[in-house]
């Protein structure tokens, strides 16, 4: 079996305020193009809970919820 290779998503903030053929419709069509040129057929989206507009951004292209991440100081 090959290794499952994924491309990951860490930030990409949205503003609340543009149209539905904001700056993000470009980025991601694009993003997704080059992870394919790579032989990577999924991608992880990194989105904080505190990024409602970006959460609704990813949901509309069909991304599913994964998971919840924590983080704390040890």
């Amino acid at each position: 079996m090959l290794p499952l290779r994924q491309g990951h998503v860490l930030e990409m903030t949205l503003a609340i305020h543009s149209d539905l053929n904001g700056l993000g419709s470009y980025l991601w069509p694009a993003l997704r193009d080059w992870f394919r040129g790579r032989g990577l057929g999924e991608a992880i989206i990194h989105v904080s809970n505190r990024q409602p507009v970006e959460q609704a951004f990813w949901r509309s292209l069909s991304a599913s919820v994964m998971t919840d991440s924590f983080w704390m100081r040890t």
